[in-house]
């Protein structure tokens, strides 16, 4: 039985082209081996976050965990209510990714053979057109996103994240966070419904995610999500259902016909309710000690190595202390959701952090290229396999 929560308990929000000189300075050519000119993902402040993030319905959902009030400017991060459409645009999508020639060369040489440089002693090189790769860059700073064919067409985030689905926006679906990452080249509009839904004994927030980017890492996708607003976790709809993703490639081919993508758009849009009744039919299947230890080695299974031993051991316990004494999960303990649940709060809050970013980013990452879905349906396929009752202890890799 789902129901609307009008005020619900308020635990928080915690997830989450070169100049027209024939003579340039090396630093402005392009060099195939910078990885085609893709930027690196940078680990964020909380300034950054606030610089390029906007949250809305705050007074139901509370503050994102990384907000500071030194943090902001002139204008808050936080909406009380919905983030207006026209904010996101002047805010963070108010500039276009264009696309420019891309030049490669040698450095010039005097007669004796030696490297002419510039008065800020970088090589001179004459520049030749590279006709199989172009330039994607931002409007306003020329910052450089990705070194692409030519056939790549860039989908601004102002019409694709905005203009494309700005017809759903109304009583039943709301902007409820929108931002950006990795300077620039990926961008992402979360459209929710206004009210928290209670669902086996827990509030969820069923979300539509619009996502792109200017980098060549993702296609434009549209995708249907539910985050659980105790603990901020984000499930992947299609955990329970297909058709909960449509995916659009940057080509010259892309532009979709409008009734096309209303149509795409209302599929994905869908409240999830399969994915509500998976969540209810996972509350209601009990599991005992044994099976729990189980799915836990199953999950997280050792290497072989000493080392690899105790890294799975560490991780199996600190799961299994969320699913025993937190509060978050606790609730489900002795069911498949608790199981599910404990899963994906460890993953979501605890999970060490690799690379250069931080957790925040790193979650949204997740829910932007499909990591929490491949997360999720470990345990899924687990749980799966633990009902058909074929489910072993796997044997330890050497």
């Amino acid at each position: 039985m789902i129901r609307k929560e009008n005020n619900p308990e308020n635990h928080g929000f915690r997830s989450c082209a070169p100049g027209s000189n024939p003579i340039v300075s090396e630093s402005q050519v392009n060099h195939r081996n910078m990885d085609h000119g893709r930027s690196t993902v940078s680990r964020y402040t909380s300034k950054q976050l606030a610089d390029n993030t906007l949250i809305g319905m705050a007074a139901k959902r509370g503050k994102a965990w990384w907000w500071r009030a030194s943090d902001e400017g002139d204008e808050p991060n936080h909406y009380d209510g919905p983030v207006p459409i026209e904010d996101v645009h002047r805010r963070l999508f108010d500039w276009d990714a264009i696309v420019v020639p891309s030049y490669s060369g040698k450095p010039i040489r005097d007669d004796d053979g030696n490297i002419q440089y510039d008065e800020d002693g970088k090589s001179i090189v004459f520049p030749d057109l590279d006709p199989d790769r172009v330039y994607v860059q931002a409007s306003d700073n020329d910052h450089r996103f990705y070194n692409a064919t030519p056939g790549y067409t860039p989908h601004q985030y102002h019409d694709w994240l905005l203009g494309r689905v700005g017809g759903l926006l109304g009583d039943d679906l709301v902007i409820s966070s929108a931002g950006l990452l990795d300077q620039r080249g990926t961008a992402w509009v979360e459209l929710s419904v206004p009210e928290n839904l209670q669902v086996a004994g827990m509030f969820i927030r069923p979300n539509l995610l619009a996502t792109t980017s200017h980098t060549g890492k993702i296609s434009t996708t549209y995708k249907r999500t539910i985050t659980s607003v105790v603990c901020d976790n984000t499930y992947d709809a299609a955990m329970a259902e297909g058709g909960a993703t449509v995916k659009v490639r940057h080509t010259k081919n892309s532009i979709m016909r409008e009734i096309e993508m209303r149509e795409a758009l209302q599929i994905v849009a869908d409240t999830g309710s399969a994915t509500v009744r998976a969540i209810e039919e996972m509350a209601d299947t009990k599991i005992d000690g044994g099976q729990w230890e189980l799915l836990l080695k199953t999950v997280v299974p050792s290497t072989g190595s000493p080392k690899g031993k105790t890294q799975a051991e560490n991780v199996r316990e600190a799961i299994d202390r969320m699913y025993e004494h937190d509060d978050r999960v606790a609730p489900w303990n002795g069911t498949a959701f608790g199981a599910f649940q404990a899963w994906s709060t460890y993953n979501t809050h605890e999970r060490r952090v690799k690379g250069q970013t931080d957790r925040a980013e790193r979650n949204m990452w997740d829910a932007i290229d499909g990591g929490t879905a491949k997360r999720d349906a470990i345990m899924l396929d687990a749980l799966a396999q633990l009902a058909a009752g074929t489910l072993r202890e796997p044997e330890p890799v050497a």
